[in-house]
């Protein structure tokens, strides 16, 4: 048993895919896949194997599409959070409604954890991730738009809505425009994020499809045994039949 163990352990290290270095993906990218060219003194990627051709926008290589996608994942969740925690310093707001903001914008957290996941590792379950990251952008951003107007229309005493400090001086809009703005701004980001999630799955089926098709090349006896196991259950079934026939003429006889 001990000297099995060893062999299986090598055996199957043996199946599984080596994990190329950086240095190893640019070198293939710019001598087989074609899709890398060299960009002053660095190695620019726009596009892959699985996805060449695929555009975003009709004009940018998804590949840019995505990364940017999950660049504004980290940006808006930052923003977010700032933006809330200012709140803080104005006397005229009242501190549950940063605190409201803050459980609000705990999707935000996640899906900031999914962006960093996909730049750390691109992988298929990081493309996944992302994915549920962009769906959890647009619940937060959606909530927080509804809770800012909600708070402004029936909670805040002032008619008036005072941003900012003496260094950059203060913006006073009407409690209406506060609430319009907001939720401009919400559907504006949300419209954005829901369209790139469309992109994002592409994107994702695009890679899944290229695996498939390479493990198919990889291994063609695997696509022919279920054929077989589905001929040999009908070749029975004729050969019982035919049994059944001459029996049925010998009777008649």
């Amino acid at each position: 048993m001990s000297n099995e163990e060893p062999a299986k352990s090598e055996a199957a290290k043996s199946v599984m895919p080596k994990k190329l270095s950086p240095v190893e993906k640019a070198k293939i990218a710019l001598s087989v896949d074609k899709t890398a060219t060299m960009c002053c003194c660095c190695v620019c990627q726009c596009e892959s194997r699985e996805t060449k051709d695929m555009k975003c926008c009709f004009i940018f290589p998804i590949n840019c599409a995505v990364q940017l996608v999950a660049l504004a994942v980290i940006l808006i969740a930052v923003c977010q959070f700032l933006e809330v925690f200012y709140q803080l310093l104005n006397d005229k707001i009242d501190w549950w409604y940063v605190l409201v903001g803050v459980i609000l914008a705990v999707p935000l957290i996640i899906a900031l954890a999914s962006a960093v996941g996909f730049f750390a590792d691109e992988t298929d379950s990081s493309r996944t991730m992302l994915q549920a990251g962009l769906i959890l952008v647009i619940i937060s951003i959606t909530l927080s738009a509804i809770w800012n107007a909600s708070y402004f229309w029936w909670f805040y005493k002032s008619d008036e809505v005072v941003t900012g400090n003496d260094g950059i001086g203060f913006l006073k809009v009407t409690r209406k425009q506060e609430i319009v703005f907001s939720l401009f701004i919400a559907c504006v980001v949300d419209a954005f994020f829901a369209y790139f999630l469309c992109v994002l799955g592409e994107y994702k089926e695009a890679f899944r499809r290229t695996a498939i098709q390479d493990w198919l090349k990889a291994n063609p006896d695997e696509e022919a045994e279920p054929l077989k196991k589905e001929e040999a259950p009908a070749k029975e079934d004729d050969k019982k039949d035919d049994a059944a026939a001459e029996g049925d003429k010998k009777e008649g006889e």
